[in-house]
């Protein structure tokens, strides 16, 4: 028995993993094991979606007696990607079906395909598993509004946390203005408890319950002053039918002091139904809409400000990784 035959052999005996069910083609070129799972695949098919493992093609191989270790005549690459994770990842690469554009997803599987196509810098699955992301954390208004109803990826219990750690570690903090938004309204010490248990270095979680408390005291702020400014004496309401009377506006501000002791800021009633503020002062149809308007544009030109208003880049500067590139 020559060295090469008798090398192979032992490698097989010493195998440690289980093959793959779904993810072991007999005619692929590498083994790549995460965790006990092995996962045999094609180095060519790899490369051309993944930059590293283009480069790691590029390396010739050892052989002989000394060689690294193989398995079926396929050399072995251990990852320390867990087996769900890199499972997700192999699928996408080549299996289109499983993760079409505009097909909703579970969150585990696309927070795999985040985390991996980050690592080996897959730039078209990075930018696609961002979108699905930004489909429920937007960077725009409008797309937030429609949030309900467009998103790609299904809610799952810890969101939160979730992606405040996968943000931080794949560079996608675009995401980051809209999560802390949607946590604002929360209480507090839940989010802080969140915050303080991140899996994340000490000083990226302080990182993060610092950008999030003072943000969303500022945040607070801003939308108290420039989504309740119809209640200011002197607010335009252009072509009233009760001649700009006052004293309705007036009266509501009492209602109004009484709403900001509630759970539920005032300003985020108004913003979660603007069509029925005005009903409710009561004041003429046109200037109901003129409250409407006033309450979305406010809305709008605060969440323009979001990324500041939590610390980060502007918008521009946030998104600017999202069609794949990398800056880590």
């Amino acid at each position: 028995m020559n060295k090469e035959k008798k090398t192979e052999m032992l490698n097989i005996e010493k195998a440690d993993f289980t093959k793959s069910v779904d993810i072991w083609y007999a005619d692929g070129s590498v083994v790549l094991v995460a965790d006990k799972t092995a996962f045999r695949v094609h180095t060519s098919i790899l490369a051309c979606s993944c930059e590293v493992f283009r480069d790691m093609a590029s390396i010739p191989q050892p052989t002989g007696e000394d060689s690294s270790e193989t398995f079926e005549g396929c050399p072995v690459l251990r990852l320390q990607d867990s087996t769900g994770d890199l499972h997700h990842f192999l699928k996408a690469i080549y299996d289109f079906s499983y993760f079409r554009p505009g097909v909703k997803k579970p969150f585990p599987v696309v927070a795999a395909i985040l985390r991996l196509s980050t690592k080996y810098i897959a730039p078209v699955l990075r930018a696609q598993a961002i979108e699905m992301f930004t489909s429920a954390y937007p960077a725009t208004y409008a797309a937030w509004k429609a949030r309900g109803t467009a998103r790609l990826v299904a809610a799952t219990e810890g969101e939160f946390s979730a992606l405040v750690v996968l943000a931080e570690q794949t560079d996608a903090r675009a995401l980051l203005p809209a999560v802390f938004y949607a946590a604002a309204p929360r209480p507090l010490a839940e989010t802080l408890a969140a915050l303080h248990a991140l899996p994340l270095g000490e000083a990226a979680r302080q990182d993060a319950a610092a950008r999030f408390l003072l943000g969303r005291e500022r945040l607070q702020r801003e939308m108290t002053r420039d989504v309740l400014a119809f209640l200011r004496n002197g607010f335009a309401r252009p072509g009233c039918q009760n001649g700009n009377d006052t004293n309705a506006l007036v009266n509501y501000c009492r209602t109004a002091l009484d709403a900001m002791a509630h759970d539920t800021p005032y300003y985020e009633q108004c913003i979660n139904d603007p069509g029925a503020v005005g009903a409710a002062i009561p004041v003429c149809p046109i200037c109901t809409t003129t409250i409407k308007d006033h309450i979305e544009g406010a809305v709008e030109k605060v969440w323009q400000r979001l990324p500041e208003i939590f610390g980060l880049p502007a918008w521009e500067v946030l998104t600017a990784n999202d069609d794949g590139g990398q800056t880590m």
